[in-house]
């Protein structure tokens, strides 16, 4: 017999012995009695931590690759930031502007030197954190 085959034959063995002959028959047995629960689970999307107010999902339809709709959400949140500091308002924005405001907008938000990618998310989101912090801290 072919070694290849020996060793994948006695893999076999080995997850037959381990699982029984059926293999595991719930998420429990495979996880060891612990479900990962969905909500666990963190998403691209990107949270302001004001309270009730809250960013919303970018919807697909904006772009196909999370980075852009991403960088989009970043800059619904830089908008409503300069919004904060235009009125002192401690309101929630969002709800304000829609997505097509927010796609028009961002062409102040690209990157000149390289347009691929467009946006330099990693400053978006330091641009967006300052702000909320700031209104946060204002707001509180």
């Amino acid at each position: 017999m072919d070694s290849r085959l020996l060793l994948i034959t006695g893999c076999a063995a080995a997850l037959i012995v381990g699982f029984g002959m059926t293999g595991p028959t719930t998420k429990a047995d495979v996880y060891g009695g612990q479900i990962p629960s969905p909500a666990g689970i963190k998403t691209m999307t990107v949270q302001a931590n004001l309270g009730s107010c809250r960013v919303p999902r970018p919807p697909r339809e904006l772009h196909r690759k999370a980075y852009i709709r991403n960088s989009y959400a970043a800059v619904l949140e830089i908008i409503a930031g300069q919004h904060w500091q235009e009125t002192g308002s401690c309101d929630c924005f969002f709800e304000e502007v829609d997505w097509s405001q927010v796609v028009g907008t961002s062409m102040e938000f690209e990157t000149e030197d390289t347009p691929i990618p467009p946006f330099n998310l990693n400053h978006l989101r330091a641009v967006a954190d300052d702000l909320n912090s700031q209104k946060q801290a204002a707001c509180e």
